[in-house]
This record gives structure tokens, sequence and C-alpha cells, in this order.
């Protein structure tokens, strides 16, 4: 419930995340990753940041063309949840 004494605009939320992501002690965190315009020297296979498209670009250096791969998707999500647990002090005997 602190979040929703400093932030008293997010209450009451309009977000319901689906039932697979409800947990009943913990928050459903969101994440949005932008990609842009991230150029990967190989092709990645990670869910997150996928990227299997090539672009041909001109190593001005060594005057050659090198392939990169760039993002399939622009954003992707990344789905938490956060617990907070509260500290409790020890009583002294």
């Amino acid at each position: 419930m602190t979040r929703a004494i400093r932030y008293p605009q997010f209450l009451p939320s309009a977000f319901h995340p689906l039932p697979e992501l409800k947990v009943q002690n913990a928050d459903v965190v969101l994440l949005l990753v932008y990609k842009g315009e991230a150029l990967y020297m190989t092709q990645v296979n990670d869910p997150l940041f996928a990227a299997h498209q090539p672009r041909d670009l001109l190593d001005v250096q060594n005057a050659i063309n090198r392939t990169f791969y760039t993002s399939d998707t622009l954003l992707s999500v990344l789905g938490c949840t956060e617990q907070v647990c509260p500290r409790i002090n020890p009583t002294p005997n």
C-alpha cells in the first residue's frame, strides 16, 4: 500500500493482467523494451531481443559491405511480479 500513498494518481488502476499473470501477493510489472535502430552483428534468437532482419551496410574503414541484423519487432514487453516483504525487527530480550 506504500505505493498508493506515495502515488495516489495510480489509484484505482485500470490495468487488469491476464489471469495467467495474476498473483495474489505481488504486483504485476510490465517493462517495455524499445529497440529502435539497434544493429546486431549476428542473428539473435532471444525472445526479448529477437533480430533476424538482415541489413547490409557499408563498412567505410574497410570499404566492404557488412550484414547486420535488426530487431524483428520495434517493441517488446517483459512481465514480472514484484513482492515487497515487510522488515520485522526482532524485539530485544
